[in-house]
Parts: structure tokens; C-alpha cells; sequence
């Protein structure tokens, strides 16, 4: 895995989250505070439902390279680039996976699937910065 700066900030229902390009995936894990419904149903995101993800991951020809960020590494990314601090803690953002793709057309199928998986509460990708995120609420079922 390859750490990359990011760019852009985006805001959505877990909080700031980092965003860096159009070629680019975010998947957003399941956590203690999360208000995903898929997340109050199934609970936070277990150490297998993580390795679950990062398998699909690596067995998807279009990942470039993936990395995961836990809350507090989201937290400091953010404060580090500016974003204030003073009412924020690293516990009010979920860990998540910032994915790098090759061909951005495949995003939304990617996305879809990410987002059948146990323990995440929402994958979401920016199209372009001045639009809203496309997301895929967490969609898993008996987990």
C-alpha cells in the first residue's frame, strides 16, 4: 500500500472525510457511534469483515492501491490540512479505506459491491468537487 496526500475535504453524515481524486473510492467502516442504518443493525466492523474487504480488494484487477485510515489517522489528515479542531475528536470519524482505481468507470460497480459487504456503513466516491458525493448506503444483510 502507497499513502498518497489528499486533496479535498467532503462532508457527509460520519463527519469530514478525505477525498483525493475522480479515480478515487472511500469506503467508510461501521463503527461504535455510526447512525447508518446497516451499522445500528450489524454493529461495528469487525477485524474479519475488514479482511473480507481488503480481500475483495485485492482480487480487483482496477484497485491501484488502498490504504487504511483508522479514526484517529482520519482526524489528523483532516487537522493537519487546516480543517479546525476545536470541536472535533478522532472518535467522531469511522476508519475507512481510501481506494485508488485505474479506470474510474468501474467505480459504481465496485462501490455497489463494497457496499454488500459486512461492516460498512457507506462507500461514496466525488464526481467532481463542486457536486454532491455519488454513495452507496452499507447494504448487508445478516451479518
Amino acid at each position: 500500500m502507497t499513502a498518497a496526500p489528499l486533496l479535498l475535504v467532503s462532508a457527509t453524515g460520519c463527519g469530514l472525510i478525505p477525498v483525493q481524486h475522480s479515480k478515487e473510492l472511500t469506503v467508510v467502516m461501521c463503527a461504535e457511534e455510526s447512525t447508518e442504518p446497516v451499522c445500528v443493525e450489524n454493529g461495528p466492523a469487525t477485524e474479519e469483515e475488514r479482511e473480507a474487504v481488503e480481500e475483495l480488494l485485492d482480487q480487483t484487477a482496477e484497485v491501484v492501491v488502498y490504504r487504511f485510515l483508522t479514526e484517529g489517522e482520519v482526524f489528523d489528515e483532516l487537522t493537519g490540512q487546516g480543517e479546525s479542531a476545536e470541536d472535533l475528536r478522532p472518535g467522531d470519524f469511522a476508519s475507512r479505506y481510501v481506494i485508488e482505481l485505474q479506470e474510474s468507470e468501474q467505480r459504481e460497480e465496485l462501490a455497489s459491491a463494497l457496499s454488500e459487504q459486512c461492516g460498512v456503513g457507506e462507500v461514496f466516491f466525488t464526481e467532481d468537487p463542486a457536486d454532491p458525493d455519488v454513495a452507496f448506503p452499507g447494504s448487508a444483510q445478516g451479518c
